[in-house]
């Protein structure tokens, strides 16, 4: 489960409950963020892809992550 996403600088950062480390993208390296309703994913130009689960989120909780990451990335 996500634990805190934040922006800065131009890299996006997303902590996880479950892992230790925290993954660092750069904005402009993100090819296209979609959404089901387990995951929101994240492709990178790389071909890299990050799933951040929302399945047990509430649903304001996943819309403000979605919202948040629209402002932040454009997509």
């Amino acid at each position: 489960m996500t634990g805190r996403i934040s922006a800065d600088a131009g890299v996006l950062t997303i902590k996880w409950h479950s892992r230790l480390f925290k993954k660092h993208i750069r904005i402009d390296k993100i090819k296209e963020i979609s959404e089901d309703k387990s995951f929101i994913l994240i492709s990178t130009v790389d071909g890299e892809l990050i799933r951040l689960r929302v399945k047990l989120m509430d649903h304001d909780k996943r819309r403000t992550a979605r919202k948040f990451l629209k402002e932040v990335t454009g997509f």
